[in-house]
């Protein structure tokens, strides 16, 4: 009986030893708040394109088969000389069937579109041969530069933008963005008139009937 209540006192005595001790011992931090931060990882950055190119439309609102003239310059005294040039054109507003005018689409949803499927005489993209570089079309004492002309197809609110590439160099210039706004011509009720070949394929097959 007398071992069975030393036994106890001694285990009791411990229990209570080891909570003061607990108590007295800051508790230790945890695994997450010992981990060393993670690395940040910086992802190189695309070399900027400077914005040299003057791009300027004579027309900003036109109607399909309107003629439009898309001109590009840069400063003379820059002499720049390129072997390529391309556009990019970005579709920002389009043709709705359920209001009958045209709407912006989500800035962040824009389209990207190729040139020569919504306009006609469309002539984007070109390389020179060898070490060649291109024959500016438009020159003055001040600026020269490339002229395209070309004819509203679809209706619809295009973004443009034009990229030189320099000769004997890697860089690429770029251009300022135009807008292009290609409206449906209105009745004699000022109702918009529309045509299948004026409208994408795919917004024209989900139109209202």
């Amino acid at each position: 009986m007398l071992r069975s209540t030393l036994l106890l006192g001694v285990v009791f005595g411990a229990i209570v030893g080891f909570s003061a001790l607990a108590r007295d011992k800051p508790v230790a931090e945890s695994v997450v708040d010992q981990a060393p931060p993670p690395r940040l990882v910086i992802k190189p950055k695309t070399k900027p394109r400077p914005v040299l190119i003057a791009a300027e439309l004579n027309r900003a609102h036109v109607y399909p088969g309107d003629t439009v003239r898309l001109t590009e310059l840069v400063p003379t005294n820059r002499e720049i000389r390129i072997n390529r040039y391309d556009h990019t054109v970005h579709l920002i507003g389009q043709y709705d069937f359920t209001s009958h005018s045209l709407v912006n689409r989500d800035p962040e949803k824009a389209l990207f579109w190729a040139g020569g499927l919504v306009f006609d005489e469309w002539r984007g993209s070109a390389m020179a041969f060898g070490n060649k570089h291109f024959q500016f079309d438009v020159t003055n004492p001040r600026q020269e530069g490339l002229e395209f002309e070309f004819k509203a197809r679809q209706v619809g609110i295009y973004l443009i933008k034009a990229e030189w590439k320099l000769s004997h160099s890697e860089d690429v210039i770029e251009s300022n963005p135009v807008i292009l706004t290609v409206s449906p011509p209105l009745d004699k009720d000022g109702k918009p008139i529309i045509k299948e070949e004026w409208i994408d394929p795919i917004t024209w097959k989900h139109r209202l009937k």
